[in-house]
This record gives structure tokens, sequence and C-alpha cells, in this order.
């Protein structure tokens, strides 16, 4: 089966190089950096910037032409592109729930959605929510949430749809061990940034 493209977009504090956007505020989503990682077989393509929408088209007309097989821009966005966002820790509320032994999976779902409402202080219709059963080094079980407003959930999708992105996870930087993937060093990896 030949290897698809994967991109991680990675959510970074400002920094005094990278000039103000009107982007965020124009999407009422919060106004940073950002890096962008496509990911192709073993090897990856890395570029920062501060414009979401030119960054995003810079690494996918890159990625079309480092890695040929891919063929042009348009035939690579035929097909969904898997995507990972990455949001700083101070965008998503992380935390963590003691659990009761006698609890079963359904208690503990249902507690974790209490939790996350009242956490976030909306209404459950309006909480995106994800947790893991964990069990600590005292064998205490506790779930381990991650939760956000549903409406910035929604912005967020429809702001990489119109990327040309179909975003599948949406993590925090403390939660996203797992994708260490868009991070190995590769020799097709670059620096740039952009501004709108």
């Amino acid at each position: 089966m030949k290897a698809s493209i994967q991109v991680g977009v990675y959510q970074i504090p400002a920094t005094k190089t990278l000039a103000p956007s009107e982007e965020g505020a124009e999407s009422g989503l919060p106004d940073h950096g950002w890096r962008v990682v496509a990911a192709y077989g073993q090897q990856t393509l890395a570029q920062n910037g501060h414009c979401l929408a030119d960054l995003c088209a810079e690494v996918l007309q890159n990625s079309c032409l480092i890695w040929p097989s891919l063929g042009a821009i348009a035939k690579l966005k035929q097909k969904p592109i898997f995507t990972v966002l990455v949001l700083s820790n101070q965008y998503l509320n992380t935390f963590r729930l003691p659990c009761e032994h006698a609890w079963g999976p359904r208690d503990i779902e249902a507690e974790c959605w209490l939790e996350a409402s009242a956490i976030l202080q909306l209404p459950m219709p309006r909480v995106a929510m994800d947790y893991e059963v964990r069990l600590s080094s005292n064998a205490d079980v506790f779930a381990q949430l991650i939760a956000l407003d549903k409406l910035v959930v929604n912005a967020y999708v429809d702001q990489m749809k119109a990327l040309g992105l179909s975003l599948q996870v949406l993590t925090s930087q403390s939660e996203s061990n797992s994708l260490s993937q868009f991070e190995a060093p590769s020799v097709n990896s670059t620096e740039k940034e952009f501004e709108c």
C-alpha cells in the first residue's frame, strides 16, 4: 500500500520575530505562531510561521516537490490529509479525576462528563471531552481528561478543512507524547517564517 502524507499542526507561542496576524482575530481563534510538519514515510518537512493558511499551503507545495511520488498538489488534495492539531496547554483543560474502585466503565465516563462540564462551566452538549483511565504508582485509579468547548473544536475543524486538511486528532502539548513521529529529524526539514 502506498504511503500517504500526514500533517501535524503545532501551536507555538508568538515570538518577537512573528508579526501579529489578523487571522486569529477574524476566526475567533487564539492568535499564535505555528509549526506545520508534514510526514511522509520516515521523513518530515517542518516549517514555522505565523500565518497558518500560507504556512500550510507552502508545506503542502514543498511536500509535492520534495516527494515526487505524492504527485501534484491537486492530486494530493483529492484525498483527505490526516491532520493532528496540537494546541498550547493553556487552551485546553487537562485534569485528573480520582475514581472509586467500585466504579465501572460507565460510572467513570459519566463522572468525567460531569467533571468536564463543571470545570468548563458549560452544559454537557457544549463539551468536547476525551479521557483515559490510568493507574497511579500507589494503585489508585484515576481518569486523565482533556476537555474543550465544542464551539472551539468546530472552529478548528472548519479552519483545517478550509486549508485542505482533515482534522482527525486535537490534543494539547502535554498529552501529545504519542505524536513523536511528526517531530522526527529529517534531511528534508526546513525552517521558514511566514507572515500575513
